[in-house]
Parts: C-alpha cells; sequence; structure tokens
C-alpha cells in the first residue's frame, strides 16, 4: 500500500443537504437577514457555512454593513444638536439621518468626548450645554 491511498477513495460527507442549505437561506433572507436568528431558530450551522451559502445560492444578495451616507462636519454637528434635544430618541434620529445607532455615538465621541455626558441634566447642564454651544460654533476641536 502507498502512503496516502487510504485517504484517496475516502470522500467526507456532507454534513448538511442541499435542501437543508436551501431552507436555511431562505430563512435567512425571509426574516430580516440576520445570521443570529437564522442560527438560533433552525440550530445549524454556523455563522461561517450560513454566509458561504447565502453568497454561493444567492450571490451579492446578503445584506452588507457598509454605510453610504457620507456627512461633512456642518451635519454631524446638526445632528449632535438633535442627539441633545430633550426626549430625542436617537434611534429614531439615526433612521431619520439614515446612520446607524453606533456611528451616532461615536461622532459625539470623537466630537464630544467620551466623558462628555450622553443626557444633559440639571446638574451638568448650564455647563455642559454652553460647552457644547460653543465646540459647535466654533468647530473646533474639544480639548477638556
Amino acid at each position: 500500500m502507498v502512503s496516502g491511498e487510504l485517504h484517496q477513495e475516502y470522500r467526507k460527507k456532507l454534513k448538511y443537504s442541499e435542501e437543508q442549505k436551501r431552507t436555511a437561506v431562505n430563512h435567512y433572507f425571509e426574516y430580516g437577514k440576520c445570521y443570529a436568528r437564522t442560527i438560533r431558530m433552525l440550530g445549524y450551522p454556523n455563522r461561517e457555512p450560513l454566509r458561504q451559502w447565502c453568497e454561493e445560492l444567492a450571490p451579492g444578495a446578503r445584506k452588507l454593513r457598509k454605510s453610504t451616507v457620507k456627512l461633512n462636519q456642518d451635519q454631524k454637528d446638526d445632528v449632535l444638536r438633535k442627539f441633545y434635544k430633550p426626549q430625542t430618541n436617537r434611534k429614531s434620529l439615526a433612521e431619520a439621518e439614515g446612520i446607524s445607532r453606533v456611528a451616532l455615538y461615536q461622532w459625539k465621541n470623537t466630537c464630544l468626548g467620551k466623558d462628555f455626558p450622553l443626557r444633559m441634566t440639571s446638574k451638568n447642564q448650564g455647563k455642559r450645554k454652553e460647552f457644547l454651544l460653543k465646540k459647535v460654533e466654533t468647530s473646533t476641536p474639544i480639548t477638556a
């Protein structure tokens, strides 16, 4: 027997049938293009095989996380003004502006710093409001 001869005849069985693949891909597209939901509901596969099946069975149709919205600094400042208005729903604000909530909070951290409070309270409102307005009006980097 020659080395490796034994393995030539062995073929790995497919773990999932074509029907199971189609079911998983259909569930993925039908229920919001969410890998985690599909895996949780069906009990199979892992994220990477599901991604490959989606690309194989429906090329280019899966959801890609890439923002197409490009805002200049003035537009970002306007969004941040809305961000700090009382009773602002940040999720709705992000959707209305066509950006993700993550991007909204990243802009806040970049422009105002991580230590800047998320809400204006009576304790910090006066000082922080002046600081925010000054920052937005002058559009200069923050140095706290």
